[in-house]
């Protein structure tokens, strides 16, 4: 963010991914008790393409750590995605084939990055 040192800013990363961790384990118990996975992994997908377009648009220091908690939210979105084709395949070995191709096409957008 430029107007801290280095310490500063590591210290600042942390309460983001708290908030992440924190609403991945809240969204994850509430989508297995109502049972829905899609809408949740879109608002979440949405929700950090928000934060990543104020990051992009702005560049004081206030929005732009206000777009950092919102950015990392997509990360609930990977999280998941992951428990949801874990959880849909019934055997062992069609949750490995399906968690291998999940993995395999997920990382073709950081290629192409």
């Amino acid at each position: 963010m430029g107007a801290f040192t280095t310490i500063q800013s590591n210290g600042l990363s942390a309460p983001p991914f708290l908030l992440c961790w924190m609403v991945i384990c809240g969204v994850a118990w509430i989508s297995d008790r109502i049972g829905i996975r899609g809408p949740i992994v879109a608002l979440f997908g949405l929700i950090g393409a928000i934060g990543y377009i104020i990051l992009g648009t702005t560049s004081g220091v206030a929005p732009r750590y206000f777009a950092l908690f919102l950015s990392v939210l997509i990360f609930v979105s990977v999280a998941h995605l992951l428990m949801w084709v874990g959880n849909n395949h019934a055997t062992d070995s069609r949750r490995a084939a399906g968690l291998g191709i999940l993995a395999t096409m997920g990382q073709c957008g950081p290629v192409l990055g």
